[in-house]
């Protein structure tokens, strides 16, 4: 089976649109930790709840918060959320 993985993209979203986390949290009504978490894609699952709140708030879609990648290579380790790809030197 192929390596997957589903990445938040609330960070890049923030970051485009010059929100800090407390923009978002009261936008959204979503905790500051879970803002935190989603935005720097260091969490394994997520409430509909929150989903919702997240794309009502933000004027977004699902679609626009998280992203499906398929990769047919290893991926690497993954490190608090982060993809350290291999490389020739380890």
């Amino acid at each position: 089976m192929e390596d997957l993985l589903i990445r938040c993209r609330l960070g890049e979203i923030m970051k485009d649109r010059g929100l800090t986390n407390k923009d978002v949290v009261d936008l959204t009504g979503v905790s500051r930790n879970t803002i935190t978490s989603l935005a720097a894609n260091a969490t394994k699952r997520i409430d509909y709840d929150t989903l919702g709140a997240l794309c009502y708030g933000l004027n977004v879609t699902p679609g626009d918060i998280l992203e499906y990648t398929n990769f047919t290579q290893p991926l690497g380790r993954v490190s608090r959320g982060n993809i350290i790809k291999n490389s020739p030197t380890g």
